[in-house]
Protein backbone atom coordinates (compact mmCIF):
# COMPACT_ATOMS: atom_id res chain seq x y z
CA UNK A 1 0.00 0.00 0.00
CA UNK A 2 1.22 3.38 -0.85
CA UNK A 3 1.04 5.76 1.80
CA UNK A 4 2.66 9.64 1.83
CA UNK A 5 3.47 11.16 5.52
CA UNK A 6 1.44 14.39 6.00
CA UNK A 7 2.47 14.86 9.56
CA UNK A 8 5.38 17.77 8.60
CA UNK A 9 2.04 19.64 7.29
CA UNK A 10 0.02 22.00 9.49
CA UNK A 11 -2.92 20.97 10.60
CA UNK A 12 -5.75 21.22 13.09
CA UNK A 13 -6.98 18.28 15.71
CA UNK A 14 -10.45 17.59 15.04
CA UNK A 15 -12.70 14.73 17.13
CA UNK A 16 -12.83 11.39 15.33
CA UNK A 17 -16.29 11.39 14.25
CA UNK A 18 -18.36 7.85 14.22
CA UNK A 19 -15.74 5.95 16.30
CA UNK A 20 -18.38 4.26 18.40
CA UNK A 21 -20.18 2.90 15.36
CA UNK A 22 -16.76 1.31 14.19
CA UNK A 23 -14.79 0.45 17.75
CA UNK A 24 -15.62 -0.36 21.27
CA UNK A 25 -15.05 1.87 24.20
CA UNK A 26 -12.35 -0.59 25.54
CA UNK A 27 -11.17 -0.66 22.26
CA UNK A 28 -10.26 2.75 21.39
CA UNK A 29 -7.78 3.08 23.95
CA UNK A 30 -5.86 0.12 22.11
CA UNK A 31 -6.21 1.17 18.71
CA UNK A 32 -6.01 5.11 19.71
CA UNK A 33 -3.01 6.62 19.57
CA UNK A 34 -0.46 9.10 18.45
CA UNK A 35 -0.41 8.20 14.50
CA UNK A 36 -3.29 7.56 12.35
CA UNK A 37 -4.21 7.28 8.59
CA UNK A 38 -6.50 8.91 6.37
CA UNK A 39 -7.76 6.38 3.88
CA UNK A 40 -10.93 7.87 1.25
CA UNK A 41 -13.77 5.62 1.10
CA UNK A 42 -15.23 7.36 -2.57
CA UNK A 43 -17.44 4.05 -2.65
CA UNK A 44 -19.05 4.76 0.99
CA UNK A 45 -22.67 4.13 0.46
CA UNK A 46 -23.64 8.11 2.66
CA UNK A 47 -20.88 9.97 1.84
CA UNK A 48 -19.12 10.03 -1.16
CA UNK A 49 -16.37 12.01 0.13
CA UNK A 50 -15.60 9.67 3.05
CA UNK A 51 -12.52 9.46 4.63
CA UNK A 52 -11.71 6.80 7.43
CA UNK A 53 -9.13 7.08 9.80
CA UNK A 54 -7.49 3.90 11.36
CA UNK A 55 -5.48 3.83 13.85
CA UNK A 56 -2.85 0.90 14.30
CA UNK A 57 -4.61 -0.57 11.52
CA UNK A 58 -8.20 -0.73 12.33
CA UNK A 59 -10.43 1.42 11.63
CA UNK A 60 -11.65 3.80 14.36
CA UNK A 61 -13.77 6.61 12.75
CA UNK A 62 -14.36 9.10 10.18
CA UNK A 63 -13.44 12.88 9.71
CA UNK A 64 -16.55 14.75 9.75
CA UNK A 65 -18.64 15.13 6.49
CA UNK A 66 -17.97 18.87 6.43
CA UNK A 67 -14.09 18.61 6.61
CA UNK A 68 -13.99 15.66 4.12
CA UNK A 69 -15.84 17.51 1.50
CA UNK A 70 -13.10 19.75 1.41
CA UNK A 71 -10.24 17.33 1.53
CA UNK A 72 -11.46 14.07 -0.61
CA UNK A 73 -10.74 16.02 -3.54
CA UNK A 74 -7.48 17.09 -2.98
CA UNK A 75 -5.99 13.71 -1.52
CA UNK A 76 -7.65 12.19 -4.72
CA UNK A 77 -4.94 14.25 -7.02
CA UNK A 78 -2.35 11.94 -5.24
CA UNK A 79 -1.75 8.69 -6.08
CA UNK A 80 -1.05 7.57 -2.60
CA UNK A 81 -4.17 5.16 -1.18
CA UNK A 82 -3.24 6.28 2.47
CA UNK A 83 -1.98 9.31 4.19
CA UNK A 84 -0.41 9.22 7.61
CA UNK A 85 -0.87 12.46 10.20
CA UNK A 86 -0.62 12.36 13.92
CA UNK A 87 -3.44 12.60 16.51
CA UNK A 88 -4.28 11.86 19.93
CA UNK A 89 -5.79 8.90 21.78
CA UNK A 90 -7.70 8.29 25.09
CA UNK A 91 -7.20 11.34 27.50
CA UNK A 92 -7.86 10.82 31.16
CA UNK A 93 -11.55 10.00 31.53
CA UNK A 94 -12.29 10.41 27.91
CA UNK A 95 -12.65 7.87 25.43
CA UNK A 96 -12.62 10.56 22.56
CA UNK A 97 -9.98 10.09 20.14
CA UNK A 98 -8.85 12.98 17.97
CA UNK A 99 -6.76 13.35 14.80
CA UNK A 100 -4.50 16.15 13.29
CA UNK A 101 -6.24 16.82 9.52
CA UNK A 102 -3.63 19.25 7.27
CA UNK A 103 -5.00 22.93 6.49
CA UNK A 104 -6.70 23.23 3.33
CA UNK A 105 -4.00 25.98 2.08
CA UNK A 106 -1.49 23.78 3.14
CA UNK A 107 -2.76 20.39 1.71
CA UNK A 108 -3.16 22.64 -1.96
CA UNK A 109 0.63 23.59 -1.22
CA UNK A 110 1.46 19.88 -0.59
CA UNK A 111 -0.74 18.65 -3.62
CA UNK A 112 0.57 21.16 -6.03
CA UNK A 113 3.95 20.58 -5.36
CA UNK A 114 3.85 16.99 -5.51
CA UNK A 115 2.37 17.14 -8.89
CA UNK A 116 5.78 19.34 -10.35
CA UNK A 117 7.27 16.50 -8.94
CA UNK A 118 5.02 13.42 -10.67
Amino acid sequence: MHVADLRDIPSTRYRVKGSAFVVSDANRERFGGTEYQLRREPKNRHDGNAIAIYGQGRKVGYISAAKAASIAPLLDELPEVAFTVSGAGVLGNSIRLWVDVPSIPSLRQYVKARKLVL
